[in-house]
């Protein structure tokens, strides 16, 4: 889902930064190419910046005013920061919740899309303190999850928040293979939710259609 949110900004002649808070850019950069895309042109052509940062090895005022250096210097249209509940870890409540807010506050201020992404504890899923904070603080929510449906384990995709517009309330089905990630049709029957992450977002100048991510796909053709 990050990297999809990534791709759409490249795609429309954006610049781009992924932070991540768990996993170096090469592995970043590895799997992307596992399922399709290509994030080493990009980068090379200087609209792709991917970073990585250990919370164990900075306290969150240090790592804001990184992103926020970051920010002025290459002057992304939209920016992920994946691995939020990292943050949780090593912090009390109420000092990640003013990270968040001076973060959110920040990509509004300079009209920059922000998607966050936060993962649950436990298969099970369960609240966590980084997912309370983020969703108080976002403009939309999309949870991810894993649903036991007729004996099988499928994943699924569900707007849960989409602030000041209407949206899909249905659960979509999704698939990743080596093409990305694709959205399939609603998910009908009862199901089971055995957990999964969540991703929220905020403002920005070329805000993302989240309503979109729920459209369908058509027919797709070999690789």
């Amino acid at each position: 889902m990050a990297l999809q949110f990534v791709c759409g900004g490249l795609a429309a002649g954006e610049r781009a930064t992924l932070l991540s808070l768990e996993e170096s850019p090469g592995q970043i950069v590895r799997n992307a190419k596992s399922w399709g895309i290509d994030l080493e042109s990009p980068l090379e052509q200087g609209r792709l910046r991917i970073l990585s940062r250990y919370p164990e090895r900075m306290g969150l005022e240090d790592l804001l005013v990184e992103i926020k250096r970051e920010l002025e210097d290459f002057d992304p249209s939209r920016i992920v920061i994946d691995g939020m509940t990292a943050l949780e870890q090593i912090s009390n409540a109420k000092g990640f919740r003013e990270f968040v807010v001076s973060v959110y506050s920040y990509l509004k201020q300079h009209q920059i899309a922000g998607l966050l992404t936060t993962t649950a504890k436990t298969l099970s899923g369960g609240d966590s303190a980084s997912g309370a904070n983020l969703s108080t603080a976002a403009d939309g929510i999309i949870l991810l999850r894993y649903l036991e449906l007729e004996g099988e384990v499928r994943r699924g995709i569900l707007v849960l928040k989409l602030r000041g517009r209407r949206h899909d309330h249905a659960i979509h089905e999704y698939e990743i293979d080596d093409q990305g990630m694709h959205v399939l049709g609603p998910i009908g029957g009862p199901s089971i939710v055995l957990g999964g992450a969540s991703f929220v977002t905020g403002e920005g100048r070329q805000r993302a259609d989240l309503t979109n991510a729920l459209r369908p796909t058509g027919p797709r053709s070999p690789a």
